[in-house]
């Protein structure tokens, strides 16, 4: 059994300029992402260790998620002085419209399904666009609360039109040379699911799809973003709905 939060636990929530990050921060978002993101899959290559806790440095974390700390921001979730969940995100422009990007979504498995990620998303800026990728449905779910979409009515023409572009222009580094995959993009691969992005990234799957399951049963009807192959991840952009 999980602990349970306690109902007066005071949670703080902050929002940082990428500029402003110190060092001490980085290193406290290391920390909870290498206890609590995930592990290894069995299909990760050597000399990755499948079952072992993914694990991040602080140096890492810099250069993948404020490799432009003057276009990124960092929200942070604290409980008693804990820091208990983090976003960051990273902003460029494009045919006129800011993009913001989740880089990093991680909450502490001790504190989750209680709204945390929503509202760390929540605390980002005002744009035209979010985007994430992920292998979990619950940042997804989040990334669509924040840009005032409905999961059930996803816009996957306005993906299938933009990802690409939105790849191609993006100034974070893991996604420069990912590729977009599945049918929606008219991949022929039959693995490849319905609108992923191959960042070879080889977390294990069994903890997002037990959500992903749960999630199905309980509203009964299937998850918009089809399968997830082994090394992608679930691409999901939302056009704002209050910026239109």
């Amino acid at each position: 059994m999980q602990p349970i939060m306690s109902p007066f636990t005071t949670l703080v929530y902050r929002i940082v300029a990428g500029c402003e990050v110190t060092h001490e921060q980085l290193k406290e978002c290391a920390t909870l992402f290498s206890q609590n993101y995930g592990v290894w899959s069995v299909a990760a290559p050597s000399p990755l260790k499948p079952g072992a806790r993914i694990k991040m440095s602080a140096r890492s974390l810099k250069e993948q998620c404020l490799s432009d700390p003057t276009a990124s921001v960092l929200a942070l979730c604290v409980a008693d002085g804990i820091l208990i969940g983090h976003a960051f995100a990273s902003l460029w422009s494009l045919h006129g419209e800011t993009i913001c990007w989740v880089t990093q979504l991680v909450v502490s498995s001790k504190h989750r399904q209680r709204g945390i990620a929503t509202s760390l998303l929540s605390m980002l800026p005002e744009c035209h666009v979010y985007g994430l990728a992920s292998s979990h449905p619950a940042a997804c779910l989040a990334l669509c609360k924040r840009g005032r979409a409905n999961i059930r009515k996803l816009d996957l023409v306005y993906i299938k039109e933009h990802a690409q572009g939105m790849l191609a222009s993006t100034p974070i580094p893991y996604l420069k040379t990912a590729k977009v995959c599945g049918a929606l993009f008219r991949d022929e691969d039959a693995t490849a699911g319905l609108c992923t992005v191959c960042t070879s990234f080889f977390v294990d799957h069994d903890e997002p799809l037990a959500v992903l399951h749960a999630w199905q049963e309980y509203h009964d009807m299937p998850w918009v973003l089809g399968d997830l192959p082994e090394g992608n991840e679930y691409l999901c952009i939302i056009k704002n709905h209050a910026s239109r």
